[in-house]
Order: structure tokens, then sequence, then C-alpha cells
């Protein structure tokens, strides 16, 4: 059953989106969490996209950043409805995070990259979900390719996610 847990993301999601050591589970874990971006379309249907560890950082307690691909269905619906719930398992629970997001500049990673669409979020409510007779043992994982390649562009992504500003922080 879920049940709102307030405006903070708890200490354990606020690390694991903050901190940088994913690039060093490179070659040693061979699964990634992905948290879902949930929006919804100019047509009112829920729309899902994925995004990895490397597309989203916690700057603090209940403000994150985003990065999305600027043609993207996800980045419209966000950008125009100027929201967006972020959901994932973590520590045997699922999380769905509220909040309400404004349009950055865009990133500019260096390479064949490209731009992404940065967005800056500001989490309006935490709701946990646990069921009393079991154990979340996982949510949407993956495998990545090229997992060098993709660790370092994660770094890219995730310091240029750290230096946006966004008027009123």
């Amino acid at each position: 059953m879920a049940r709102s847990i307030g405006k903070e993301i708890p200490p354990a999601i606020v690390t694991l989106l903050a901190d940088d050591a994913f690039a060093d589970w490179v070659g040693v874990n061979d699964t990634w969490l992905a948290i879902l971006v949930l929006s919804t379309s100019h047509d009112e249907w829920p729309h899902l996209e994925m995004v990895s560890l490397g597309e989203i950082v916690a700057v603090n307690s209940r403000a994150l950043r985003l990065a999305l691909s600027p043609a993207s269905t996800a980045a419209t619906n966000v950008w125009r409805q100027q929201r967006t719930t972020l959901a994932l398992v973590h520590n045997g629970s699922a999380f769905h995070l509220r909040c309400t997001a404004r349009r950055g500049a865009d990133i500019v990673l260096p390479g064949d990259v490209g731009q992404l669409a940065c967005f800056g979020l500001r989490v309006e409510d935490v709701a946990e979900d646990v069921a009393p007779h079991a154990t979340l043992t996982s949510g949407v994982t993956f495998r990545l390719k090229d997992a060098d390649s993709t660790a370092q562009r994660w770094r890219e992504t995730r310091a240029a996610l750290r230096a946006a500003r966004f008027h009123g922080e």
C-alpha cells in the first residue's frame, strides 16, 4: 500500500541519485537500475520513459536534475505539463516522487553525444509503496552493451546537470 512520506527524498535514494560511485560498478554489477519517468501526453494518455542513473542527479533532498532527449515524447510532455512522477524500486520498496519541473538550457555534451534537454525538478511529494507480505527485490533493470563508454557519458551528463542553474534556487 502506498503512503505519502513527505516532500523529501529518503536519504538512501538521495545518496543513490547523488553519488557518482555508479561509475565504479562497471564490470562489477551486470544489471543497472532504470528509473521510470511518467508524464501525460497531449491526448491525455499516460507516457512512460526510462532513464538511467546517468541521466538524473540529486542536488539535495528536494531538488533533482533530469536529462532527456530533447525530441523525446517525455521531454515534450514534461515541458508542457511542468510536472512528472519518477518511480523506482530501492531497498525493498517502491517509491514515487511527484515533481514540478522547469526547463533549463540544453546540456551540450562533448563528442557526438549532442544535446540533452535539462529539467530542474522540485519534489512535491514522495510516496513509499510496501507490501506487508512481500519484499520487492528489484525494479526495472538493464544490461549495458558498452559499459566503459556509457559510464563516461554518464559522468559528463551528471556533471552538466549539477552545473545547471535555475532561477530561484
